[in-house]
């Protein structure tokens, strides 16, 4: 036996002077060495346990019974769990082989046969021949989800260099399929081997076993299940499965045909023409308008497919559409030639209408809104509105579910420019109306005390110089607040407010010192020569300083304060870190602060 393994190069006798060898070593209690040869023998995806072999020179020989007294003598006697396992597998396989005696097997001796490779695979956890036979056995014992666990394993570990193994039965999916929650087991299954570390298993995964279940959730209709499966794969994973297609089909079928266009149009792109993709795809392109790309696709579909009458009738229904959409364009640029030449009443009324559209662009117009608009008789709307429509400037949208008692409209899209246009200028006016109004001077007057009385109280400002920034900044105030600008009119105010003060310290400087010291001895603190440059004291001081010298009230000395807050303004860090409110009340408070502070300081001028 030993001349026989050794003359065996390349093993074409399938290890059979092993199996005899082993034989001998285990009749003579020789365990060591049978286990030494038992070894030798790969557990590999080509090797196949023999049942009988013809070789030369030495003849035919019988040798399954050699074959059965070496596993049973090896799990009887063995010393090695890995030989022990290993003898249990070529035993299970063996008995798989046997046809004849497995036909007439019971479930029990198929769970013997299933454990036997269940325990082989901790030893082997990559061999695609015993995931394989466990498969089979499981599928024969009902197993369905673990048949199916086991298949796709065996199709991921098997050998790189070709498939020796079929696609998993079909009979497997299908019970699986029809069983309560068959699908969502089978998933878990799925995720399970997806997440095996060893190998590129999403990889291989979707180039071997993806496809064909893919393949049978589109022959169910299943479509929901098809893109929950693909959606655990990426786009490459698809590819690979040569899956786009169904993918896409199913993102259609769910309503996703967004998603669907995009598998199409990949399809076309790496996988390579297909009349029925360019057709599919043509018929979305065409729900979403795109008329000249449907037309495209469909010529695509007909040069793949010239016998594609469902291409050929779509291709016509098409051009159909093109004609009458040409024809559309040509009307809605004459209307928006003709709406051009429209008084400027009409052009405002149409403008309006427009202002009011939903967010799907559409219109709910009736009498009533046409008379609110146009000022006409309820008996001159209809006519109206029938003529908007009679001229282009609207289409009357009838194929709709809003429940509304008048008409739903869209407006002419080449006309919506110049709605726009109107919609600004009529904007445009409004504001140049209110402003021109605010800036009567009768208005000014009355709104603002803005007159010449009011500019009068600038003569008790002592220096010729702060007078005229005083007036000018004056003037510049009351232009914000009636334009709205009302950041700009609080700035400006306590911009006056200090100049005011400034100006009336500025004339009585000693007092003023001396006024500040007293405030600062309060405080426990002492004057330093820098305190006495009232030129570079802030609104604050000289709030204080004013009202010690009882120039200002206790009330405008608090206003002031507040109108201090608001000149900060200026720096945007301010405004966004303390939050302080712009608007009409304040920039009104803050303007009367300084009419009130002109008021008082020029009557004490007096």
């Amino acid at each position: 036996m030993h001349k026989v393994i050794s003359d065996d190069f390349g093993n074409f006798l399938d290890f059979a002077g092993h199996i005899i060898l082993i034989c001998c070593y285990l009749r003579d209690s020789n365990i060591k060495n049978a286990e030494k040869v038992f070894d030798e023998i790969p557990l590999s995806q080509r090797f196949y346990p023999p049942i009988q072999l013809s070789f030369e020179p030495y003849g035919f020989l019988e040798i399954d019974e050699y074959f059965l007294e070496a596993l049973d003598g090896l799990i009887a006697k063995g010393t090695s769990p890995q030989s022990i396992t290993k003898a249990r597998v070529f035993r299970a396989i063996h008995s798989y082989n046997a046809r004849d005696v497995f036909d007439k097997q019971s479930s029990r001796g198929l769970e013997k046969i299933r454990d036997d490779f269940l325990s082989a695979i901790e030893l082997w956890p990559t061999n695609a021949d015993i995931y394989s036979y466990l498969s089979g056995v499981l599928q024969n014992l009902k197993d369905w989800v673990n048949s199916a666990y086991y298949h796709f394993l065996s199709r991921i570990y098997e050998n790189d260099e070709g498939s020796y193994y079929e696609e998993l039965d079909s009979k497997v999916l299908e019970s699986i399929y029809e069983k309560d929650k068959g699908i969502q087991k089978l998933f878990a299954a799925i995720d399970k081997i997806l997440d095996q570390p060893r190998y590129d298993t999403k990889g291989r995964f979707a180039e071997r076993c993806l496809g064909q279940v893919i393949s049978f959730l589109h022959s169910k209709q299943d479509y929901g299940l098809v893109i929950k499966l693909a959606q655990k794969f990426s786009y490459e994973h698809i590819l690979q499965a040569e899956s786009v297609f169904e993918v896409g089909f199913a993102y259609v079928e769910t309503g996703d045909k967004r998603q669907g266009k995009n598998y199409y149009r990949a399809y076309l792109r790496d996988v390579g023409n297909s009349s029925a993709v360019a057709n599919n795809l043509a018929i979305l392109e065409e729900e979403s308008g795109n008329l000249l790309e449907a037309d495209r696709l469909l010529q695509l579909a007909i040069e793949l497919d010239m016998s594609d009458e469902i291409a050929t009738r779509n291709l016509a229904r098409v051009h159909e559409r093109i004609k009458k959409a040409n024809e559309q364009q040509r009307a809605y640029q004459k209307a928006a030639d003709l709406f051009q030449q429209e008084p400027e009443t009409i052009k405002s009324v149409i403008a309006e209408l427009y202002s009011t559209r939903t967010s799907d662009d559409l219109i709910l117009c009736n009498n009533e809104k046409i008379v609110a608009l146009a000022g006409l008789e309820p008996d001159d709307a209809d006519t109206k509105l029938l003529e908007f429509i009679r001229k282009n400037y609207f289409d009357e949208i009838t194929d709709h579910a809003i429940a509304f008692d008048g008409k739903v409209l869209r407006v002419n899209p080449i006309i919506t420019p110049h709605l726009q246009r109107q919609l600004e200028w009529a904007k445009e006016k409004e504001f140049i109306s209110q402003v021109s109004n605010g800036l009567l001077s009768e208005s000014l007057d009355r709104i603002y005390g803005y007159n010449p009385a009011f500019l009068g109280s600038l003569k008790s400002v002592n220096s010729n110089e702060l007078a005229q920034m005083l007036e000018r900044d004056l003037y510049d105030a009351v232009i914000a607040l009636t334009t709205k600008s009302y950041k700009s009119a609080l700035i400006l105010c306590g911009s006056i407010a200090e100049a005011i003060l400034l100006d009336k310290l500025l004339s009585q400087r000693e007092s003023a010192i001396q006024a500040l010291e007293r405030i600062l001895l309060k405080a426990g603190k002492k004057l330093q020569s820098d305190d006495k440059q009232i030129e570079r004291w802030n609104l604050s001081r000289l709030l204080d300083v004013a009202l010690e010298e009882k120039m200002i009230s206790e009330n405008l000395y608090h206003w002031g304060h507040g109108l201090r807050e608001f000149r900060n303004l200026v720096h945007p860090g301010v405004e966004h870190r303390k939050s302080i409110e712009i608007s009409r009340e304040n920039a009104d408070m803050a303007w009367n602060v300084i009419r009130r502070l002109l008021k008082e300081l020029s009557v004490k001028s007096t």
